[in-house]
């Protein structure tokens, strides 16, 4: 699993396809998603990494939905500060 930074961009948002008219803002379901926040004190190859409960933006640049990292993918290395 590569290491998430700010510049990460997930290929695509999961938990907001429930509604059939698309997203009132961006006009789209299951879109990119992006890391709003990160740590300012723990750097991956010159990024700042990105930290459990930090907001996520979801379906693109015209974000419509938030989000957070709540569940850790692994427990190797966990970016809390």
């Amino acid at each position: 699993m590569p290491a998430h930074t700010l510049t990460t961009q997930d290929t695509v948002s999961n938990g907001d396809e429930a509604g059939t008219y698309l997203g009132t803002t961006s006009l789209m379901i299951m879109g990119p998603g992006r890391k709003m926040a990160a740590s300012i004190s723990t750097f991956i190859e010159g990024q700042p990494a990105t930290k459990m409960t930090n907001s996520t933006g979801q379906n693109g640049l015209n974000m419509n939905a938030p989000g957070a990292n709540l569940v850790p993918s692994q427990f190797t290395v966990m970016v809390l500060s």
